[in-house]
């Protein structure tokens, strides 16, 4: 709910001004030509205008504005806003020019004596903040004999969480450096499958001595062998969004900024993939922490647990397109030995550069690629040129990455090439083999 307070200030409408200088012409139209039913045709008019400016508004009026937003599952992908108008008694209309969705525009004239209100319904076509309705108001008193300036906008938005894939597989860092977890780590410890078959040393437990083994292995009185199993450990995870452009699957409508006719956004994969991410994570119990390239933004700190979980998926819902922004003087702090997720369209040089800056220092990086299927009907001769001049250049750039040993998983399934899935089980495989 967004509420909003205005002070009308009033003025004179012209209907006044028109009704006086309509009055005495005819007033003195009468006189002139020495009628008298001509001169009465003035004393309505002049008569009106005189018990308006005497019963004309003396002081600014506070007049409040709510609107009300709902969405959720009964409202069949549409979002429901609804504006409720409070005013006080000279205030007895207002003419309302609406931005529904921040595509379509509409006006309506609310009768302000009572509680007025109107409702608007809004498609849901992307995750994250939308925009439902605008409002710019101007306010009348009785008759419209007075008006005031129009108001200035009142906004409502409707944050939509991003849908939750599951992955085919959670990927874990090269190495695990947690005490305790659900994954199984390379280093001797409790809980994990068996290890091998080692001398009792001081600090072994008791109940771990393998009789069966110390009978066979024993070469003299005293030896003693325990059965040793892999530590469980959980995994830090490091999501980083790249925030600073939207691009959508109409490449035509890239500089337009229209997104109810860009189709499906890079910022809309950006935020199902890192919710998607982010879920996987903190249900299998680990570390998950969330970081935005862009200045000034809200990040996340690690943690685990259901209650950080639903702090990660607020924070991603709410996220939005920055803009180019300042480059940064130094790369964001991550954990050491942390897995780190990289979503950005890789349009631009900035997060491939910090992709290859944390592979290089021992961290294990997946690239995240955002971008959309392109759509390049449309297009100009010279627009379609650009376009394929930007990607071979994105291309090059992906390619650069691989060769950092920066691993490269596309989130928009595309024909020909391999699924989110297999990718996701290729790269699980990787690790496994590299144990």
């Amino acid at each position: 709910m967004s509420t909003s307070r205005h002070v009308v200030g009033w003025h004179a409408s012209g209907s006044i001004a028109g009704a006086l200088i309509a009055g005495v012409v005819t007033l003195a139209a009468g006189i002139v030509t020495s009628r008298a039913d001509v001169a009465c045709l003035a004393l309505p008019l002049l008569s009106w205008v005189a018990w308006c400016w005497q019963n004309r508004p003396t002081r600014d009026m506070q007049v409040a504005s709510t609107i009300t937003t709902a969405y959720g599952p009964e409202q069949a992908g549409l979002i429901t806003g609804s504006l409720h108008v409070t005013a006080s008694s000279h205030v007895a209309m207002a003419e309302t020019r609406m931005l529904v969705g921040a595509a379509r525009r509409s006006a309506a004239v609310l009768d302000c004596r009572r509680d007025a209100s109107l409702s608007v319904s809004v498609p849901v076509q992307h995750s994250g903040p939308s925009d439902v309705l605008t409002v710019t108001m101007r306010f009348a008193s009785a008759d419209g004999a007075f008006i005031s300036q129009p108001t200035s906008p009142h906004t409502a938005e409707q944050l939509i969480r991003p849908d939750i894939v599951t992955l085919p597989h959670v990927l874990l860092p090269h190495r695990l450096h947690g005490l305790t977890g659900g994954h199984e780590s390379t280093r001797p410890g409790e809980g994990g499958s068996f290890r091998d078959i080692h001398p009792f040393t001081p600090g072994d437990r008791l109940r771990r001595i393998d009789w069966k083994a110390t009978a066979r292995l024993a070469r003299r009185d005293g030896d003693l062998y325990v059965r040793r199993t892999f530590a469980e450990s959980d995994a830090t995870i490091v999501i980083v969004m790249d925030t600073g452009d939207q691009l959508g699957e109409v490449v035509a409508e890239w500089a337009s900024g229209r997104p109810h006719k860009s189709g499906t956004t890079s910022m809309d994969a950006a935020r199902e993939a890192a919710a998607s991410i982010a879920v996987a994570y903190t249900d299998a119990g680990d570390q998950v922490a969330l970081q935005n390239l862009a200045l000034g933004t809200r990040q996340v700190r690690r943690g685990s647990g259901a209650r950080h979980r639903e702090r990660l998926l607020a924070t991603i819902t709410a996220t939005r397109p920055n803009g180019v922004g300042w480059t940064r003087r130094r790369a964001p702090l991550v954990a050491s030995g942390a897995l780190i997720y990289v979503l950005s369209t890789f349009i631009d040089s900035e997060a491939a550069s910090l992709a290859s800056m944390w592979r290089a220092a021992g961290h294990r990086v997946i690239a995240i690629d955002t971008l959309p299927i392109a759509i390049t009907r449309g297009l100009t001769p010279e627009q379609a040129t650009a376009h394929t001049i930007l990607m071979m250049e994105r291309d090059d750039r992906l390619r650069e990455l691989q060769a950092t040993g920066v691993s490269v998983v596309r989130w928009a399934d595309a024909a020909g090439l391999p699924t989110r899935a297999a990718q996701f089980s290729a790269l699980a495989r990787e690790r496994e083999g590299s144990r």
